[in-house]
C-alpha cells in the first residue's frame, strides 16, 4: 500500500458542490474524483436541491469543516456569491462550473469554466435539417446565468442562419427534472400547437421531453438537447431525442477540479473560464457511439461514491 502522505495534496480535502442531486451531477462528481487520482487529497460532496437557501447553507458547512478547495456548480448565482464571499473570507479557494462573462461570482473565485461551446451549431443545425418553423425552447433555471446566455446565443444563431425564418415562439422553465420539462413542454404546445423543434438546454430534461412526446404520439417534433447521460443514449439511437451539443458531464467536473487543482499546487487563477470539451459536431444516432466512446459520460469507478450526496 502506498503512503499517501508523500502524495500531492496529502492532508487535504476538495469538496464539490452541485446545484442539485440528479444524474448530470452525479457524473460530474465522479470527474471531479477522477481528477483527484493518485493525488493525497480526500474528496468531500454536498448539492443544495435547487434551494439558494441550501447553497448558502453549505458553504457554511465546508467552511466549517475546514475544506481547502470548492469546485461549485451553482444554483443562484447570487446566492452563490454570498457563499463563494465567505469561502474567500476564510482563505478557502472557490472555482466556478459556470461562468460566462462577469458576474456576482467574480471577486471570490480563483478559476472558472464554462460549458457553453458550439450553442451556435444549434441553429446552424436546425436550420440545415429542417423547414422553416416555430421553435420552442426549455431552459433550465433562470438566474443560474447558464440559460439566459444560451437563449440570447440561440436568438442571434437563428438570426444569423436562418434569417428570422425559423421563430422562438415560448419558452418554459424545465428546472433540470424530466417532470417539469414534459409538463413545461405540454404547456408550450398547448399554445404554440404548430411548433415543430423543441430545444432543451440538459440531456435530463430531453428525457422527460421524449417520453411526453412519445406519449402523444407527437412524431413529427424534432429534439436537441445539451450534453450526455447513459439513459439519454438509447433515445437517441431511436430518434425520440434528435441530437444533442455532446459533452461529457464527468469531464465537466474533471476540467473544473483540474482548474482549482492549478492553483493550489501552482499559485495560478484561470478567471477566464477554460472550456469543457464540446464535440466539433452535432450528435445524432449515426455518431453517439463515436462521442461517447471519446469522452465517457461517467468515470464508473467513482461512481458508487455519489450514489447519494448529502
Amino acid at each position: 500500500m502506498s503512503d499517501k502522505s508523500t502524495l500531492v495534496g496529502a492532508g487535504k480535502t476538495i469538496a464539490s458542490m452541485t446545484n442539485g442531486f440528479n444524474i448530470y451531477t452525479r457524473y460530474l462528481s465522479s470527474g471531479v474524483q477522477k481528477g483527484l487520482e493518485g493525488t493525497g487529497y480526500s474528496y468531500v460532496g454536498r448539492q443544495s436541491g435547487f434551494d439558494s437557501g441550501r447553497e448558502l447553507a453549505n458553504f457554511e458547512e465546508l467552511i466549517e469543516m475546514g475544506v481547502d478547495g470548492i469546485v461549485i456548480m451553482p444554483h443562484q448565482l447570487e446566492s452563490a456569491a454570498r457563499g463563494a464571499e465567505l469561502a474567500a473570507k476564510a482563505g478557502i479557494p472557490v472555482v466556478s462550473l459556470l461562468r460566462f462573462g462577469p458576474g456576482p461570482l467574480d471577486p471570490y473565485i480563483v478559476g472558472s469554466v464554462r460549458q457553453d461551446d458550439r450553442v451556435p451549431d444549434i441553429a446552424e443545425w436546425v436550420t440545415e435539417n429542417t423547414d422553416p418553423c416555430e421553435v420552442l425552447l426549455v431552459p433550465s433555471v433562470l438566474g443560474q446565468g447558464f440559460s439566459e446566455e444560451y437563449t440570447k446565443t440561440l436568438e442571434e444563431s437563428f438570426e444569423k442562419f436562418g434569417g428570422g425564418k425559423w421563430k422562438i415562439v415560448g419558452a418554459a422553465e424545465g428546472r433540470y427534472d424530466r417532470f417539469k420539462s414534459a409538463a413545461a413542454v405540454e404547456g408550450l404546445l398547448r399554445e404554440h400547437p404548430n411548433a415543430k423543434v423543441i430545444i432543451d438546454y440538459a440531456a435530463e430534461m430531453a428525457i422527460g421531453i421524449a417520453q411526453y412526446l412519445k406519449k402523444t404520439g407527437r412524431t413529427d417534433i424534432v429534439t436537441i438537447t445539451s450534453d450526455c447521460t447513459e439513459e439519454m443514449i438509447p433515445w437517441v439511437k431511436n430518434g425520440g431525442i434528435t441530437a444533442s451539443r455532446y459533452y461529457s458531464p464527468a469531464w465537466h467536473g474533471l476540467t473544473g477540479v483540474e482548474v482549482l487543482r492549478n492553483y493550489l499546487e501552482n499559485g495560478v487563477k484561470e478567471l477566464e473560464a477554460v472550456q469543457v470539451p464540446v464535440a466539433d459536431v452535432i450528435v445524432t444516432k449515426e455518431n453517439i457511439d463515436e462521442w461517447t466512446a471519446k469522452q465517457p459520460v461517467c468515470y464508473e469507478e467513482y461512481f458508487a461514491n455519489v450514489v447519494r450526496i448529502p
